[in-house]
């Protein structure tokens, strides 16, 4: 080994943030003339509190070995795998650079993985500076209004309420950029963690969303089928392929299953969290309810807290026509005001499984609307028709629901349209005095 060696001197190290992460590197050119790089990226906290990275080492800009480790107080049997991975690559790439650096590639590893923290400690520390307030541009970005914005979002039900089959419609129609559910301004490239089925039933399921929203059923969406598997180990693959791909959405099938512990402990649920908030794009997260109550998400508060939005989703089914309706409703949300309208899809089976997929509205669909205030069903409908008077909306709740007495609901629902913060009253056409929601007049 060379004595007069300096790692600090002799490597070349570049640190730099890109795309929010942080990426730590150093590099060498060896005595036979080959680059020798080495970079820490995908900095997480383990359950156990120590700081742990993605670490590559590359010749001549070639991958020969990758693996997570501990970056302070890295251990030898730590380092080992992805030393003799590298070796072994190394021996294939060039028998030269074996016979004249492999002896000393893992001395050189030990120096970097030293380094590695108060480095990033210092890419850290430069983060904390002056930031120029923006009124210029909107506070969120929506990927398919009025449901899925471009950040984290978290849709939970009780099981077997249509969640996984709403949430891989979401994550085709996104990437596909369709506009027959939602509201897409342009597609965005979207991968499917699934953590819960088989590889076989999900292909099964995408093949018959592809098809019944008008897609060949053999489009193709990135996924990565990892049943039984924590989010943990798999976080620097999906890291990866957000970088090799482009990907701006990832839909994970479940927080449930991303984790071991105890749900209700808020260890697991940050651990989730602090992951899914750190690849650097857009997740949706599917979350379960308790046997207790469905209105919130099963488990430790950090998970509604983690999340920038939160849907709690609802289903009725139509006893003529065996339609399913899931209703997705914002109940949690920064930057936006929780949401008073449902947003409906209806879904279609048939003995083979899924056929058709639409738009829906609640008015076919009342138990959606469960135990809804009467000033909430007014704001739906107008939020629906654009503009109706106290009567037409009195009739369309009756026409819902012929248990309620109109002469009682007419007078209400006046009331109801008196208030300025929610309605206003547009020009009388003839006797007919209209009304509309605030942001719709």
């Amino acid at each position: 080994m060379n004595s007069d060696f300096n790692f600090l001197n002799d490597f070349t190290h570049v640190d730099e943030k890109r795309d929010d992460q942080i990426l730590i590197s150093s590099e060498f050119i060896t005595s036979s003339k080959h680059l020798v790089k080495f970079t820490a990226r995908d900095f997480h906290t383990s359950a156990g509190g120590t700081l742990k990275s993605q670490c590559f080492i590359l010749v001549n800009g070639k991958h020969m070995a990758s693996d997570v480790i501990a970056i302070r107080y890295t251990r030898r049997n730590e380092r080992n795998p992805i030393i003799n991975d590298a070796i072994k690559r190394i021996s294939v790439e060039s028998e030269i650079l074996k016979q004249s650096y492999t002896d000393q590639l893992a001395h050189h590893f030990l120096l970097f993985c030293m380094t590695v923290h108060d480095r990033y400690q210092r890419q850290l520390d430069t983060q904390m500076q002056p930031v120029a307030g923006d009124a210029t541009s909107a506070a969120v970005r929506w990927l398919a209004r009025p449901s899925f914005i471009d950040g984290g979002s978290i849709l939970f039900s009780p099981p077997g309420r249509g969640k996984s089959y709403i949430s891989l419609v979401a994550a085709v129609s996104i990437d596909a950029g369709l506009q027959n559910i939602w509201e897409i301004d342009q597609p965005h490239r979207t991968a499917y963690v699934n953590l819960e089925r088989s590889r076989q039933s999900l292909a099964s399921r995408l093949g018959s969303v592809n098809k019944a929203l008008g897609l060949r059923p053999d489009r193709p969406l990135i996924m990565l089928n990892a049943r039984g598997r924590m989010l943990a180990d798999l976080a620097p693959t999906i890291r990866r392929a957000i970088s090799e791909h482009g990907i701006k959405l990832i839909v994970l099938d479940s927080i449930s299953r991303a984790t071991t512990g105890n749900l209700n402990e808020n260890s697991p649920a940050n651990s989730v969290i602090d992951i899914l908030n750190s690849l650097g794009c857009a997740y949706i997260a599917i979350g379960h309810t308790s046997k207790a109550s469905e209105d919130r998400i099963f488990g430790s508060i950090h998970w509604e807290a983690g999340a920038d939005v939160v849907l709690k989703l609802t289903t009725d089914r139509n006893e003529d026509t065996g339609r399913l309706a899931v209703g997705m409703k914002i109940t949690k949300a920064n930057d936006i005001a929780p949401s008073k309208k449902l947003d409906v899809v209806t879904l279609d089976f048939n003995k083979n499984g899924l056929t058709t997929i639409a738009k829906g509205t609640a008015r076919d669909f009342p138990k959606l609307l469960g135990t809804q205030s009467l000033e909430d069903e007014v704001f739906d409908l107008l939020l629906d028709v654009g503009k109706m008077n106290a009567s037409q909306l009195t009739q369309q709740i009756v026409d819902t629901d012929p248990s309620r007495r109109p002469e009682y609901l007419r007078p209400e629902i006046s009331r109801i349209l008196q208030n300025p913060d929610k309605f206003v009253r547009l020009p009388k056409e003839g006797k007919s005095q209209p009304y509309a929601v605030v942001f719709n007049a």
